[in-house]
């Protein structure tokens, strides 16, 4: 019997740094039990930035299987920073994969992206032709931005994580960034006569 099976479930951190600990040891049963943790957050996140369900679940896979051969240097301590760890390597995942596309990275047509709730965009979409509209709007940002956005979409990760899964230096910057996103997304939706959309 694994070790860890004892172990109350309550995804506590002191529960989390066992089965990491397990799973850098080779346990299979324990790096499940963590890709069960993380996996629908993991691939909720690369959804919103890229719109593409398959390459999503594509790179979900690769973030696993690189965060497994990364276990036995791994140092957090907290859900909240091996939440961090994941989301780094999904996003430089990403990038990577959009460096080597041809133009930016265009939401897909099933995906009915929403918009965080900082800015007056976050408006519920009511039309199939307004989340067509907000798509294209998306498909147009850069993939840092749309990352960004996708992040504060999640609205229980903290500015602090998202500093640090995006690289960026402070949490003023990620609030800076994530202004000039949105008023980017904006303008774009008001050319493309989004807000004409909304009924009065």
């Amino acid at each position: 019997m694994h070790a860890h099976t004892s172990l109350k479930t309550d995804q506590s951190d002191n529960y989390l740094t066992e089965l990491i600990g397990l799973a850098a040891s080779g346990d299979q049963q324990a790096f499940a039990e963590l890709d069960g943790m993380f996996r629908q957050r993991v691939t909720g996140f690369l959804v919103r930035a890229c719109g593409d369900h398959w390459l999503a679940d594509e790179l979900t896979n690769e973030t696993f299987m690189r965060a497994y051969r990364s276990l036995a240097s791994y140092k957090g301590s907290t859900i909240q920073q091996f939440q961090s760890f994941l989301f780094t390597i999904s996003a430089n995942l990403l990038r990577d994969h959009l460096r080597r596309r041809p133009s930016p990275a265009a939401l897909g047509e099933d995906q009915a992206q929403q918009i965080p709730s900082q800015d007056s965009t976050a408006e519920p979409l009511e039309t199939e032709e307004r989340q067509h509209m907000l798509r294209q709007a998306m498909s147009q940002l850069a993939p840092d931005d749309a990352m960004l956005i996708s992040l504060a979409h999640l609205k229980d990760i903290p500015t602090e994580e998202i500093a640090t899964v995006l690289g960026k230096p402070s949490t003023q910057a990620v609030r800076a960034a994530l202004c000039r996103a949105m008023r980017h997304l904006r303008e774009i939706l008001i050319r493309q006569g989004y807000f004409s959309q909304v009924p009065a």
